[in-house]
């Protein structure tokens, strides 16, 4: 993921949807633009949490996490102010959040997707193969989502459907163990922390979600 240091006095130009910067004295600045905080809350507050290293944003009313207040500005274009939403966190006061922002710094769209030309028999099976030989497995840092509509994962990272729950678990790509069908319905997926996970997705789906995240 692309790093970025802002340092006090220094002005975002982005256009992205979100942009996270550290300030003067470990101070946290987020910014969310084009409505994008509304995919999280409909209040004006907004949770902030640390998942394993990540920031994780959601509402008060349903999701853990540090309340903050969406601030506007009070002066500017009428346009930007309506749509743009500010929140200020004191990193002194909330190191993990801070730590996780500083691997997070810089800015994005919660819409970004690569597109892929479709995968052969070939690349499937190449890949399978792959994963059915990988030694050494990596740590997993799995991170759970609630079910909200078309959920954006970020670089490195796949979302699955557990079959069972029906809910949804973040993983790394890196940590993927094996890949395997499961008596030609359900998809296991292997990995260190996570040995068996049923998911609803085909084999075929996977590889195509591992090569999306890969490609990003």
């Amino acid at each position: 993921m692309a790093q970025l240091s802002i340092f006090d006095k220094q002005r975002h130009r982005s256009d992205k949807d979100m942009t996270v910067s550290i300030g003067k004295g470990d101070t946290v600045y987020i910014t969310f633009r084009h409505d994008s905080w509304k995919l999280f809350t409909q209040s004006d507050k907004i949770t902030v949490s640390d998942t394993y290293g990540k920031l994780d944003f959601g509402d008060p009313d349903h999701d853990r996490g540090v309340a903050f207040k969406l601030a506007s500005n009070k002066a500017g274009n009428p346009e930007t102010i309506e749509h743009t939403r500010y929140i200020q966190i004191c990193g002194k006061a909330w190191p993990a959040l801070l730590e996780a922002a500083r691997k997070m710094a810089g800015s994005y769209n919660f819409d970004e997707a690569p597109k892929l030309k479709a995968t052969t028999p070939e690349q499937i099976e190449e890949l399978k193969k792959a994963l059915e030989t990988l030694a050494s497995p990596l740590k997993l840092e799995p991170l759970e989502e609630e079910e909200i509509p078309e959920l954006i994962a970020p670089k490195g990272f796949v979302i699955f459907t557990k079959s069972r729950y029906h809910d949804s678990v973040l993983v790394r790509v890196d940590d993927i163990i094996q890949v395997e069908e499961f008596f030609g319905e359900d998809t296991k997926v292997i990995t260190k922390v996570f040995p068996d996970i049923r998911v609803e997705q085909t084999f075929e789906e996977i590889v195509d979600l591992i090569r999306k995240a890969l490609e990003v």
